[in-house]
């Protein structure tokens, strides 16, 4: 499956700099491991992808809200 997000400039920028390697989501699109993301700036709708989902943490375990997910990205050639 493939999704688009919408993104704050700084976390944004983070991602196409390749510091940041994680999203933290509300996990109302059912995210799993090999879908993808591009992600658009809201501040200037640039728009980066093919980012493909690596792991999956979800379920309202070790503290994480329950909803919610964190996934693990890594930029597609």
């Amino acid at each position: 499956m493939v999704h688009y997000l919408k993104t704050e400039k700084q976390y944004f920028d983070a991602v196409v700099s390749g510091e940041k390697t994680f999203e933290v989501r509300i996990n109302d699109r059912h995210f799993e491991v090999g879908d993808e993301i591009y992600l658009t700036n809201l501040e200037t709708n640039q728009t980066i992808g093919t980012f493909e989902i690596t792991y999956l943490f979800q379920n309202g375990e070790y503290g994480l809200k329950k909803g919610y997910c964190i996934f693990s990205i890594r930029r597609q050639p």
